[in-house]
């Protein structure tokens, strides 16, 4: 793992944006030094989070509504031993700088010290940030210019500054592709037997600067009311084939693959929606499969934030960001629209397993 860990006065909740980063999460962090002390003059900390998110889809109609836009969120630390942080927590005012300040998005050719094109980030609370110990529903976002398109060909670098206290922070990060799938499976249907071990397999092969893999399937359900089969209402139920695989390296092209049974679907289902006689179910003929990768950095340090198990609660920050803390990186999604087999949506209403949740065709 890289040296890079830190600690900070600092905490927010998690929280998903239009792309998937992390809020700032925190319990102390401290800069170059073993010891913060709460005596000191005051010092500006900066936090940034973001993840430069490429995507792609392949869908049979290609209209999923995919953009190029990038958000990141840029906050601050803050101390007061006169107040509760919980309370301090509650006051945007202190998450948010006042003053206006410069976020610019640096592209560069992998390997050539300077820039080739910059970009000026533009403030945006449009976005409602939800409920929690932190201050909502108003957040306050960075987002790239109409007209950027990230080149997953580049390598980039996030710029803060502050032009009244004159502190400035940076990361830089190099971005993901999507991924294929290593054949095509838009006419091959899902297909799943309630009592069949048989593996069905999904490949693909990685993309360089990935780490890990997330991979699921997402199906969407309509529960109708039994007696007057007027729609009640239509839910997503995910199913997570495969979390966190590492890859071997950071150069891509390496083989992966995950299987599933027909036993371990129907078992899925059953555990994941509750019996229910007043209603009927379906199962919509789509079915999407998302294939996930995540950057270095933000692989380190969602392992770094994982719960502690042990009766030694204080652990190390992780972050890449020069000068401030959080995190800067990449992720990569790719969505496929898959047809459900006419056979597997028959035998969810036929199933042991799945007979008393009364799906129909």
């Amino acid at each position: 793992m890289k040296d890079k860990s830190k600690t900070i006065l600092h905490h927010y909740s998690k929280t998903l944006l239009h792309i998937l980063f992390c809020a700032v999460l925190a319990s102390g962090f401290y800069a170059c030094k073993t010891d913060f002390d709460v005596n000191e003059k005051w010092k500006e900390i900066d936090i940034v989070y973001g993840l430069l998110s490429s995507k792609d889809s392949f869908l049979n109609n290609n209209d999923y509504p995919y953009d190029s836009v990038q958000y990141v969120r840029v906050s601050k630390a803050f101390l007061n031993n006169n107040s509760s942080a919980l309370d301090i927590a509650k006051n945007p005012d202190s998450l948010y700088h006042k003053d206006p300040i410069n976020v610019v998005l640096d592209e560069y050719q992998i390997g050539n010290p300077t820039p080739s094109k910059s970009f000026t980030l533009e403030k945006d609370i449009s976005i409602a940030k939800d409920s929690g110990l932190f201050a909502y529903p108003s957040q306050v976002l960075y987002r790239t210019p109409k007209g950027f398109k990230l080149n997953t060909q580049m390598e980039y670098k996030i710029r803060v500054n502050n032009p009244k206290t004159g502190v400035n922070v940076s990361a830089k990060t190099k971005v993901i592709a999507a991924t294929k799938p290593g054949r095509t499976l838009q006419f091959r249907p899902v297909f799943f037997w309630s009592n069949d071990d048989t593996k069905d397999g999904i490949t693909w092969k990685s993309a360089p600067n990935a780490r890990f893999y997330d991979v699921s399937y997402v199906f969407h359900i309509t529960e109708y009311n039994k007696q007057t089969k007027l729609p009640l209402k239509t839910f997503d139920l995910k199913w997570p084939l495969l979390t966190t695989q590492l890859t071997n390296s950071l150069d891509g092209n390496e083989d992966n693959s995950i299987y599933t049974s027909g036993k371990e679907f129907f078992n899925f289902v059953a555990r994941s929606i509750p019996v229910n006689d007043n209603v009927i179910r379906r199962f919509t003929k789509k079915v999407d499969l998302w294939i996930e990768a995540g950057g270095d950095d933000i692989y380190y340090y969602i392992q770094v934030n994982q719960p502690s198990i042990g009766i030694v609660q204080k652990k190390p920050e992780y972050t890449n960001i020069e000068n401030g803390y959080g995190i800067f990186s990449a992720r990569a999604s790719t969505l496929m629209s898959l047809p459900m087999s006419t056979e597997t949506i028959d035998s969810l209403g036929t199933a042991k397993l799945t007979a008393k949740l009364n799906f129909v065709r």
